[in-house]
C-alpha cells in the first residue's frame, strides 16, 4: 500500500483547510468558529485581512436586494464594477436589522450546505486514493493517483507534492469547488430577491422562477406548466421558504425552492404584479403573454352592462347618457 491510513487523513486534512479557505472569503469569516478561524492562522492565512462584509455572498445578497428595488430592467445589463461603485455610495446599504438577520441566516445555511458538498468531494478523493477490492480482498488505486505516487515515489517527495501531483491531475477539483461557489452565490443572490419582496409585499408575496430556454428537465418539472417557455407555476412566497434547500437530498426528494435547484441552476426568482391574486389567475382574470403575467381585459371589462341614464348639462344644453 503506496499510501498510510494517517498519510491519507492528512491529504484529505488539506482540503478541509482549503474549504475552510474558500468559505471565508466567499461566505464571511464570522460564520467560521473560533476552532476553525485558528486552524487557517496556523495554515498560514490571514484572517485579519477577510471581512464579512466584503464576502461575495454578502454582495450576491445585495445584489439580489437591488436588483428587486431597481427593478430588473435597471440592473440587469450592471456590470460588476458598476455595482460596486453602486454600493461604495452608501445610496442603499447599510442592511437594515432584517436584511442583516437574513443575510446572516443565509451565510450559516451556505455553510452548512458548503460543508455538505465538501464532504462529498473529500470522500471522492478518499476512494480515489484507496479502493478495497473485496472480491480478492486487495487494495487497488486508481490509475490516476498510483501514478502519481510512484513518480512521487521514484523522485523523493514528500506528502505536500504528492497532493500537488494529485491535485493538478484531477481537473475535477476546480470544476466541484466551482459548483460550490455558484450554488452559494446564486443562493444569496435570490434570497436577497426574496428578502427585498419579503419586505415590500410579506410572506404571502406571490413569486415564479424565470425558466431559462435551456433548463434541466428538473427545472421544467419543478417550475413550470407545461414544458420549456410556458406558464410559470405561482407560488406563495412563504412555501419556498419552508422547501429550505435541496442539497443532501435524492433527486426524487427535490421541492421547489427560493434559490438554485441544484448547482449550476440559473432559474431566478421573480415577483407577480402588483394585484394579481391566486384566485384571479386561476379565474383567468391573468394570464402568461409574452414572459409576464398581465391582465386579460376580457375578463376585467364590465360584466353588467349600465341600464340607468344620467343628465349632464354643459352650457345651457342637457344631454340624456
Amino acid at each position: 500500500m503506496i499510501f498510510t491510513a494517517g498519510q491519507i487523513e492528512q491529504i484529505t486534512g488539506v482540503l478541509d483547510r482549503y474549504l475552510l479557505t474558500f468559505a471565508a472569503h466567499h461566505i464571511g469569516i464570522n460564520v467560521l468558529s473560533a476552532v476553525e478561524v485558528a486552524q487557517l492562522q496556523s495554515a498560514g492565512v490571514n484572517t485579519a485581512a477577510i471581512t464579512a462584509a466584503t464576502s461575495n455572498v454578502s454582495q450576491a445578497f445585495k445584489l439580489g436586494l437591488l436588483s428587486n428595488a431597481l427593478g430588473d430592467a435597471a440592473t440587469k445589463n450592471m456590470t460588476y464594477d458598476q455595482f460596486l461603485n453602486y454600493l461604495s455610495t452608501g445610496k442603499m446599504f447599510k442592511l437594515n436589522a432584517l436584511e442583516s438577520s437574513a443575510l446572516q441566516t443565509l451565510q450559516y445555511q451556505a455553510l452548512k450546505d458548503t460543508k455538505r458538498m465538501g464532504a462529498k468531494i473529500k470522500d471522492q478523493i478518499a476512494d480515489r486514493l484507496v479502493h478495497a477490492n473485496k472480491t480478492a480482498n486487495t487494495v487497488t488505486h486508481s490509475k490516476l493517483v498510483t501514478d502519481a505516487a510512484k513518480k512521487s515515489i521514484l523522485e523523493r517527495k514528500g506528502i505536500a507534492s504528492v497532493i500537488s501531483d494529485i491535485g493538478h491531475a484531477e481537473p475535477n477539483w476546480n470544476r466541484d469547488f466551482g459548483r460550490i461557489a455558484d450554488f452559494v452565490l446564486h443562493s444569496a443572490f435570490d434570497e436577497g430577491r426574496a428578502n427585498g419582496i419579503l419586505t415590500r409585499t410579506g410572506p404571502q408575496a406571490l413569486v415564479y422562477k424565470d425558466v431559462y430556454a435551456g433548463a434541466c428537465k428538473h427545472c421544467i418539472e419543478k417550475y413550470l406548466k407545461g414544458g420549456i417557455m410556458s406558464e410559470p407555476k405561482v407560488f406563495q412566497l412563504s412555501v419556498l421558504q419552508a422547501n429550505g434547500t435541496n442539497v443532501g437530498k435524492k433527486v426524487a426528494d427535490w421541492l421547489p425552492v427560493i434559490g438554485p435547484l441544484h448547482p449550476w441552476c440559473r432559474c431566478t426568482l421573480m415577483s407577480v404584479p402588483n394585484g394579481m391574486t391566486l384566485v384571479d389567475l386561476a379565474n383567468g382574470k391573468w394570464v402568461w403573454q409574452n414572459g409576464d403575467f398581465v391582465r386579460d381585459p376580457k375578463k376585467w371589462e364590465r360584466k353588467v352592462q349600465r341600464k340607468s341614464k344620467v343628465r349632464v348639462t354643459v352650457n345651457n344644453k342637457t344631454t340624456e347618457i
